[in-house]
């Protein structure tokens, strides 16, 4: 369906019909809103690390700086991401499209652009760990601690005694640990799903790679929660351009800031207050004369 307007309407349709929203984040949607993991982010807040150790991604900087670096690096990085997150009008704009519906965020990119915005901490799931916290190297435990400060001396693992990193899933290895805090987002989303398909699910699949730098695959998701006819799917992706067409889905390459921004103006505003042909008797309500 090449059209944008008869993709649209579609689009509302489905929000329309769905009380159950589970948001798909993928890192395009960060990009979007200027956390580049690459770019003007790395040649701006990181330019001196991609100058000094030829960085290409920002990503490369956990792998590829000198060990004396890497604890202004990782303070920096929980800074941008986490700490002090820029203001996105674009997840400003999402949450002013969600926050009427039963949502859920399974969020696939370290940043915290979601709770900047105004979503609830509590029903948003960080797939790819926390960058303001730090893990056992080795993953001998699930002890996490947190990021020093620029200038401070990084923690040793209080049960081994070894090296720290951040916990993130983004070392390619199987020494991401996954504490309580982990597996109860996980549980959380796992019924949060379970519950919407038995009322109806509309997934927003936004700027999900194919290919992620971090361990969890929001286009695996996508394609399993496919499967179930009971699930819509509203996918966006302007970096890696899915061209399919099928009831139950609808495709958009274009902008995701332009696409949330023309749903929240098409789609109608709940009421608020007590409708006016109403009024307060006793402790139900009865029609006004």
């Amino acid at each position: 369906m090449k059209d944008y307007t008869k993709r649209l309407q579609k689009a509302i349709d489905f929000f329309n019909q769905h009380k159950y929203v589970l948001v798909l984040a993928g890192a395009g949607l960060a990009y979007d809103a200027g956390l580049h993991a690459y770019g003007d982010l790395l040649y701006g807040e990181f330019a001196d690390f991609a100058d000094k150790f030829l960085l290409t991604d920002l990503n490369e900087g956990f792998t590829s700086i000198d060990k004396q670096c890497l604890p202004d690096f990782y303070s920096r990085y929980a800074r941008v991401f986490h700490h002090s997150p820029p203001k996105s009008e674009m997840h400003e704009q999402l949450f002013n499209l969600l926050k009427h519906k039963k949502y859920f965020v399974t969020q696939l990119n370290p940043d915290y652009l979601f709770e900047r915005a105004g979503f609830d901490p509590n029903r948003v799931f960080h797939t790819a760990g926390e960058p303001h916290l730090m893990q056992c190297a080795q993953g001998c435990c699930d002890t996490l601690l947190p990021v020093p400060n620029r200038g401070e001396p990084l923690p040793v693992c209080p049960w081994c005694g070894g090296e720290m990193r951040p916990y993130l899933d983004i070392y390619g290895d199987d020494k991401f640990v996954t504490p309580p805090m982990f597996t109860d987002k996980l549980a959380h989303h796992a019924a949060f799903v379970h519950k919407g398909r038995e009322r109806g699910l509309l997934v927003l699949d936004l700027e999900c790679g194919i290919h992620d730098h971090f361990g969890v695959n929001g286009s695996i998701i996508s394609r399993n929660l496919m499967r179930d006819n009971r699930v819509r799917m509203i996918r966006i992706n302007s970096f890696e351009p899915i061209y399919a067409e099928c009831e139950n889905l609808v495709s958009f390459d274009e902008s995701a800031a332009d696409v949330i921004t023309e749903l929240l103006l098409a789609l109608p505003q709940p009421r608020r207050g007590r409708p006016p042909h109403y009024i307060a008797a006793g402790r139900g309500l009865t029609r006004g004369r």
